[in-house]
């Protein structure tokens, strides 16, 4: 999977911040200062942008001991140069998220992901070597680890990686890099899917996407991702129905899962005022969240003792 990317190779991640991150800050920038009174609220997003796309840059630059180009945003010299720079900022914010952008969807996909999973769909990260190189550069660390027990092989399978400083409770002190990069793809989504933007469907038309009518960047991959775990035959066997957020709790090796039975409420607002325990290995559980996971139609927030956590699921919008 990705082979193309050659995702192994610890110039490729550089390389992607240089071609892509880059022109994205000054475009950003431009573009935060631009439409400041044109139209506030994609101002206040390309400051975010720029903002994160500047910390990206900077950590990388860190990390690889090297300087990257550095350009400094154009001023235009009219409302149509504005309009064409806007334009250009939100194409190239678009074509960065996971959806269109390999590279990106490579570093989303290890936010979480166990040992056994990684080597399955990255084979290349086989070699220690080679999996140490692209951890040390990305920020990942041990989120959470079975109990030690033997064969080592499969404690050291079902160890789960990620980025301490996205989607966790953990208490973390420095930004990652792949947190970072992720932190971006949420905020585009944020920035696709947001309706008081005043330019929208003015000065630019949002696309129609698939046959669902006009949906955010966001829902059409989301909807994209269910597909594919639907194709694949994913079953998610004791968490068939999965509501917005589930608690979990790690006792050894099994996990119990609080599943509501009984709601309160209507619509958005429904609270679970009934729910029943499901056991399960971890083994099993991890299995089975590490598809969807993956693809980020799931969100295993880790807590700081690192024996319970919740699962969030990601729904379109």
């Amino acid at each position: 999977m990705l082979e193309e990317i050659k995702y192994w190779k610890p110039e490729f991640i550089l390389h992607y911040i240089e071609e892509r991150i880059v022109p994205l800050r000054v475009l950003a920038e431009g573009a935060s200062k631009g439409f400041r009174n044109l139209d506030p609220r994609l101002s206040f997003y390309a400051k975010k942008i720029s903002e994160l796309a500047s910390n990206i840059i900077d950590k990388a630059e860190t990390i690889y001991s090297t300087r990257l180009p550095a350009y400094e945003a154009r001023e235009p010299s009219d409302i149509y140069e504005l309009i064409e720079l806007g334009r250009e900022f939100l194409e190239k914010a678009f074509n960065l998220t996971i959806g269109a952008e390999p590279r990106t969807f490579f570093i989303w996909s290890l936010r979480k992901i166990t040992k056994i999973y990684l080597k399955e769909h990255y084979p290349k990260l086989k070699d220690q070597e080679v999996f140490n190189s692209i951890a040390r550069i990305l920020g990942l660390e041990v989120l959470l680890e079975p109990p030690k027990m033997e064969p080592e092989e499969l404690f050291e399978d079902y160890t789960l990686y990620g980025y301490p400083d996205f989607a966790t409770e953990l208490q973390v002190k420095q930004k990652t890099l792949g947190g970072l990069v992720c932190e971006l793809n949420e905020t585009i989504w944020e920035l696709s899917r947001d309706d008081e933007i005043r330019s929208y469907d003015t000065l630019y038309e949002r696309p129609k996407l698939r046959e669902y009518g006009q949906y955010s960047l966001y829902s059409d991959y989301i909807m994209r991702a269910r597909d594919l775990l639907d194709s694949i035959g994913w079953d998610s066997r004791t968490l068939p129905q999965l509501p917005s957020e589930l608690e979990f709790r790690i006792r050894d090796l099994i996990v119990e899962v609080n599943i509501p039975t009984g709601w309160r409420g209507a619509g958005q607002v429904r609270i679970p005022i009934a729910t029943h325990h499901d056991r399960m290995t971890l083994f099993n559980f991890l299995d089975i969240a590490m598809p969807p996971q993956m693809l980020g139609l799931w969100e295993l927030y880790i807590k700081p003792n690192k024996r319970s956590g919740r699962i969030v699921s990601r729904k379109p919008i």
